[in-house]
């Protein structure tokens, strides 16, 4: 499913770049549809087909905004994950929380038997 909400040409997501929708219903970034044209016509990068633009070039493709979103989605998954990863051990999950009063913090396996060992965990 992540691979949907990244342009399969660049791999960068949609989060910075605007996913534009072909005529054959494949989708990559305007930044890469744009590199890819030539003529007034752009190739499928996953078909072949040929699409011929007009006037306005890629900006007058459909915007795919389930692309933007899913990519969107994705992100914020992502930055709640690392969140959830202890500052003094990055490979440690935050599974245990300290309740002492002057913690009041989620905190790793390690940091219970070390930095937080007197404390109330």
């Amino acid at each position: 499913m992540e691979s949907l909400s990244k342009c399969s040409i660049c791999k960068l997501s949609y989060v910075d770049r605007t996913p534009k929708t072909l005529p054959c219903s494949h989708t990559f970034c305007a930044v890469c549809l744009e590199s890819k044209q030539s003529d007034g016509k752009v190739t499928c990068a996953e078909c072949g087909s040929v699409t011929i633009l007009t006037n306005e070039g890629i900006n007058a493709l459909p915007t795919d905004y389930t692309a933007n979103k899913l990519a969107r989605n994705f992100e914020k998954q992502k930055q709640e994950e690392s969140s959830l990863q202890c500052t003094v051990h990055p490979s440690e999950k935050l599974r245990l929380f300290c309740s002492s009063y002057s913690c009041v913090q989620p905190v790793c396996i390690f940091c219970s038997t070390t930095d937080h060992k007197n404390h109330d965990v």
